[in-house]
């Protein structure tokens, strides 16, 4: 557990512009951080920065003073390599700083970012940062312990006789409910700290232009609440507001709001990198986005043009949606498929005011874009790299392809690709890197990730594992060693790597699919097998060990430790699926009797158990409703019955309904995403009682743990109601709740109680016929 509790891993690693240095985020120890009511961003309240110079790689020192109780994270690197904007994390505070990186000391702004690292925050010059400021921390950062500090002054409230409520609406009240405070752009000068409120709004992004004249801003528009007759997802999709589109000048303060009458997609605000011409894709106000077109934006005139589709239709990602484009030059580029061809090939296309052109409808097969280079993009296909210059021409490059790397500042979630330069692998006895002029001298070993690669020192950054779990951060340099520039976790180098094997076998449609078996050192006896679902998953190669929190949850290594084997079954599923849960068991068994059959002896078919979490722990509640073959289960966080979840609220909708209420989400989820319902629980009611678990608890018969938290967005009635159903059966059932956290268990006093009460569960349960056996005090109910 100790282990598990201070795993460390690399966050963000960034080059600044003259690839003189790297910047760092080293996240852990995990159990050494500031706070742990942060859901999935947990890991950031412990993270500290450091800098490597490429000259020395192997010297690297922590960026800044970095005073214990603070996360700290890294933003954009000024344009001159001088400065780099930071932020710090701690109790109930999210600050952003600037860096001055010759003194090392940091300037902190007193602007509070309105969202997470990776957007809203943008260097003008070396002098000037653009801020989105809010009055408190993102919903991100507040969601956890919201209701820890809205809810007690409120019930004391009610208590003292002076009345707390909050109400929300719906239909001609949908106005009613409460929103956000509003947020600011703001004109930082950096070097004397001064703010300027430039703009006060309802804005959620910010992106600004090449040129730094404009500032291109999404405002939040009116309500959107699903229609009788529609889905309350898919093509419509799974915002709650409009986004409308503002142009805001910096020089004369003047914001205009071109496009009007249009909800803009959130993900996609990409400028074209030679000019002032913003990309944008939006729908008519109450159309799906399937209805939706793309639109050109000129900085300066504000004209909004419509830019021609007929013929085919771009790639829409869902939840949330997304299309990938791109710049060639001053061209929008987008991926998509044409409408003629049945097969529904994905190309990438060349918009205009005139008709689309397909630039890649001659590649042999459906290219993949990987990055740019020497103002060309780098493409993928039929194993083979491709160069497409600026007016569209193909060539391809010489060498058997394994793919590109392309690095680039932080991510935004926006379809337009900021495409980093990229470096080409291709086949030369090892993984070699060259640019499209030629060989630069450098290999890959085996495992080794791209990272950064800076052109003046000729250094490339790339990340590795050891198979005990030993993570490095090495500099490669041509006709040197690489150097070890940092090393993580090295208390893991003694542990025992766990052997992995392949198990061949065939999904319901007879296609080959891969899983995987981890097993023990080889002892006395056979292990019992401890089976991880998740619905949906398709694993092609083994999955990695997952970094904090996500790596707390039901651990492969922990497992392999505590001496089991396990097996993390592929389990694809179609979209058009309606009945998830529909033959499960048996396709999870024959996965496991097709390890038996490939791995004799490995492990004991007979002593089985299974973990899920979220749709995993859905799906092992599934399995067992169908089976008696395991005998424990334990599922974690799971949604139990498709139709009280239908329509429920997240803990923080109920504290904080200005941050947002979104019931078309859990709505959306049993139609549209996971649950794959296909309608309204009242149009197909037999549909959602045949794939909830709840309804199969007659067929139960193993016994089960159920796992959850108060502040999960899958309510913890779902949990209640399973144990609920068990014990009015007399069956075999705990149920464990965690108080203060959400999704995923990430306190570290209450992980360890989860591994305790789980592994004495385990051990109970799959203990060998023969062993003398000393029952174990059961997992009771505790605080």
């Amino acid at each position: 557990m100790d282990d598990l509790l201070n795993q460390e891993s690399f966050g963000q690693i960034s080059l600044d512009p003259a690839g003189r240095y790297a910047a760092v985020e080293r996240r852990g120890p995990y159990a050494a951080g500031a706070r742990f009511d942060l859901g999935h961003q947990a890991p950031q309240a412990g993270t500290r920065l450091f800098l490597i110079s490429l000259d020395a790689p192997t010297e690297a020192r922590e960026l800044m003073a970095q005073p214990s109780g603070y996360g700290y994270l890294l933003g954009p690197w000024s344009p001159d390599g001088r400065q780099l904007a930071v932020y710090r994390l701690g109790a109930e505070q999210w600050e952003l700083g600037v860096l001055d990186l010759a003194s090392g000391r940091v300037r902190w702004l007193g602007l509070i970012p309105a969202s997470l690292p990776g957007r809203n925050v943008e260097w003008r010059s070396p002098s000037e940062l653009i801020v989105l400021a809010s009055a408190k921390p993102p919903a991100e950062l507040r969601r956890i312990s919201e209701a820890a500090h809205q809810m007690p002054p409120r019930w004391s409230a009610s208590a003292g006789g002076r009345g707390a409520h909050t109400a929300i609406g719906s239909g001609v009240w949908r106005n009613l409910s409460p929103g956000p405070e509003p947020t600011q752009v703001v004109d930082v000068d950096v070097s004397t700290g001064r703010a300027r409120v430039v703009r006060v709004g309802a804005f959620v992004d910010l992106k600004l232009s090449p040129s730094g004249a404009q500032i291109a801003l999404l405002e939040r528009g009116e309500p959107l609440q699903p229609a009788n007759g529609r889905s309350p997802q898919g093509d419509w999709g799974v915002a709650a507001q409009a986004r409308r589109l503002g142009l805001l000048d910096l020089h004369s303060g003047v914001l205009a709001y071109p496009c009007s009458g249009r909800d803009v997609l959130e993900t996609l605000l990409s400028w074209s990198p030679t000019s002032d011409r913003l990309l944008i894709f939006a729908r008519p106000d109450q159309a799906p986005w399937s209805k939706g077109e793309f639109y050109s934006v000129e900085g300066g005139s504000n004209r909004c043009q419509r830019l021609a589709g007929r013929g085919f239709s771009p790639a829409l990602r869902r939840r949330p949606e997304a299309i990938e484009t791109a710049w060639l030059g001053d061209w929008p580029i987008v991926r998509g498929q044409s409408l003629a061809r049945r097969e529904g090939r994905l190309d990438w296309w060349r918009l205009s005011s005139d008709l689309p052109v397909n630039l890649t409808a001659q590649m042999p097969e459906a290219p993949r874009l990987l990055g740019s280079q020497d103002g060309d993009l780098v493409l993928l296909a039929a194993s083979r790299l491709w160069r497409m210059d600026a007016k569209g021409g193909l060539e391809p490059q010489p060498g058997q392809a394994l793919g590109a790397v392309a690095w680039r500042p932080p991510e935004r979630p926006d379809g337009g690709r900021e495409l980093g330069r990229a470096l080409l692998l291709t086949e030369a006895g090892r993984p070699s890197l060259r640019t499209l002029k030629g060989p630069i001298g450098l290999d890959l070993e085996t495992g080794e990730t791209v990272v950064g690669f800076s052109a003046a020192k000729r250094v490339l950054l790339v990340t590795s594992s050891t198979p005990s779990g030993v993570s490095l951060l090495k500099a490669r340099r041509a006709g040197k060693a690489p150097a070890v520039a940092m090393r993580l976790n090295r208390r893991l180098a003694d542990t025992d790597p766990m052997r992995v094997l392949p198990i061949a076998h065939s999904g319901p449609d007879g296609k080959a699919l891969l899983s995987w078996l981890y097993l023990p050192a080889p002892g006395a006896c056979r292990p019992a097998l401890v089976v991880r679902p998740y619905l949906g998953d398709n694993y092609r190669s083994p999955p990695s060990s997952r970094p904090p929190v996500l790596g707390l949850v039901a651990d492969t290594r922990v497992l392999v430790g505590r001496g089991y084997g396990v097996l993390l079954p592929s389990l694809p599923l179609a979209m058009s699926q309606r009945d998830p849960l529909e033959g499960l068991a048996k396709r999870i068994l024959d996965v496991v009797d097709a390890a038996a059959r490939q791995a004799p002896g490995q492990f004991d078919p007979e002593r089985l158990a299974i973990w899920g979490h979220s749709y995993g722990g859905y799906a092992a509640l599934g399995t067992i409703g169908q089976t008696d073959r395991f005998k424990a289960a334990i599922s974690m966080n799971a949604p139990t019955d498709l139709i009280s979840i239908y329509g429920s609220f997240q803990p923080s909708w109920r504290s904080s309904p200005e941050d947002g209420v979104w019931p078309s989400w859990p709505a959306g989820w049993a139609e549209d995403s996971q649950g794959r319902m296909g309608a309204p629980p009242w149009q197909v009611p037999d549909r959602y009682i045949a794939n909830s678990p709840l309804f199969w608890a007659m067929n139960i018969h193993t016994p089960v743990m159920l796992v959850h938290a108060d502040q999960d967005p899958v309510p913890l009635n779902q949990a209640e109601e399973m144990f609920s159903a068990l014990y009015r059966q007399n069956k075999d059932a705990v149920l464990v709740t965690y108080w203060g956290e959400g999704h995923i268990v990430a306190s570290p006093g209450n992980v360890r109680d989860l591994y305790r009460r789980a592994s004495d569960w385990l051990d109970y349960y799959l203990r060998p016929p023969a062993q003398n056996w000393r029952r174990p005090a059961c997992p009771e109910s505790g605080t």
